[in-house]
């Protein structure tokens, strides 16, 4: 009951999903029966080719190979693996090249559900789950620093917070950071090689980079969805290439201009320290709006506002605010872009509940855990997580449930 009020949330796109190239636009209908008819419009294939790559791209693949094997055994060109890696890149992670057909297909079932952002942003999307918690009498403590994790005997006892507050007793703690910064709340004498060796193998791939635009509604052209992706073929990989627009109705934010729309976009900036800095940022926000005003021409010559501001990005209170980092250490765990799962693990279980590590009690649901869907994984792993506790506890003596082959995926405080 508590997720299914989360919808209320979200806006719904129409079409889904609009993906354009340099000449090309394709409306992606997720698990439509129209799909191979769209696809017709944009690729020029024979059917029986054609009808076959639609059901690929949505996740109809037979056997236990690799996506890309699929699409190889299409015989097409590499471009078209990368609508596939695209649904992906869409919640804000990449796609491995390695992955299986059954991991592919679970990330289409998420994405058939519409990848939309929620009405005001996380911060609209906390609230809402802060409200619900106290409406099924849960309690909450805000601004609350975990100093460590307690262990009694070898068993978790609870967590210590800050001098001010002291420690919390309770048999089960849950973070949603990284994997890394939970594990360095635990004394030295609970760490074992095993879970140091699942922290060490994840590694973010990029950042995602943010901005929102205000333009005159006359200026948005007649048949533009509103999500969009932008593809650049010509570029090394996916992450270079794309940009993702998403055009909000009037009433999404507060204090649009009359006759304004706010267009959100987002792109994928590399994990390292060249990136993260200001001349960085404002080149790749200067190079996204050139992007934007080639799809939206009547843009050129209009009055609009960007935020960050790529001009003046010293004095923006929006870069100072989220995007000045000092290195790429302090990029928040929500905008972290990942390929691969927290151990490398295909049993999402194994990486939620830390029983398998000797750890009884403590669990994790950050984006490492499921990285291919993002911020929206962190949602997947707490409902998982919670109908694995509620087994455990309605069949005494159970250790654990059967495992359930999911996939892999991503971030703040126990």
């Amino acid at each position: 009951m508590l997720f299914r009020s989360l919808d209320r949330l979200f806006v719904r796109h129409e079409p889904p999903l609009q993906v354009v190239c340099d000449g090309f636009r394709l409306d992606f209908e997720y698990g439509s029966n129209a799909f191979p008819e769209l696809l017709s419009r944009s690729v020029s294939l024979p059917k029986d080719r054609l009808s076959a790559l639609a059901g690929v791209l949505n996740g109809k693949l037979k056997g236990k190979g690799k996506f890309s094997q699929a699409i190889a055994g299409l015989e097409l060109p590499v471009e078209y693996e990368w609508f596939g890696s695209l649904q992906a890149a869409l919640y804000g992670s990449l796609l491995p090249e390695d992955i299986e057909n059954s991991d592919y297909l679970e990330l289409c079932r998420e994405c058939s559900k519409g990848i939309r952002f929620p009405l005001g942003g996380r911060g609209a999307l906390k609230q809402h789950l802060i409200g619900r918690l106290s409406a099924f009498g849960g309690s909450l403590r805000r601004s609350s620093h975990v100093e460590q994790l307690v262990f009694e005997r070898k068993k978790l006892a609870g967590v210590l917070l800050s001098s001010y507050e002291g420690f919390v007793r309770s048999r089960r703690v849950v973070g949603a950071m990284a994997a890394a910064s939970l594990a360095k709340l635990l004394p030295a004498e609970m760490k074992n090689r095993g879970l140091e060796e699942a922290v060490r193998e994840i590694r973010p791939k990029g950042w995602k980079l943010g901005f929102t635009l205000l333009v005159p509604d006359s200026v948005i052209p007649e048949g533009m969805g509103s999500h969009i992706a932008l593809m650049d073929l010509e570029s090394d990989s996916l992450a270079d290439g794309l940009l993702q627009l998403q055009v909000f109705p009037k009433d999404f934010y507060g204090g649009i201009p009359p006759k304004h729309r706010a267009i959100l976009g987002r792109i994928i900036l590399p994990f390292d320290e060249r990136s993260v800095s200001p001349r960085a940022i404002s080149v790749a926000l200067k190079v996204a709006l050139h992007r934007v005003e080639r799809l939206i021409p009547f843009l050129q010559g209009q009055p609009f506002s960007m935020y960050p501001d790529p001009r003046n990005l010293e004095s923006d209170p929006v870069f100072q605010k989220y995007y000045r980092f000092p290195d790429p250490s302090h990029i928040p765990g929500s905008l972290l872009v990942y390929e691969k799962a927290f151990g490398d693990r295909r049993d999402t279980l194994s990486s939620l509940d830390w029983t398998s590590f000797g750890l009884p009690g403590l669990a994790l649901c950050s984006r490492d855990i499921r990285p291919l869907e993002g911020v929206f994984g962190e949602i997947l792993s707490a409902m998982e997580l919670l109908e694995v506790w509620k087994k455990q506890d309605k069949i005494p003596g159970k250790a654990r449930p059967k495992r359930r082959g999911v996939q892999r995926s991503g971030a703040s405080a126990p």
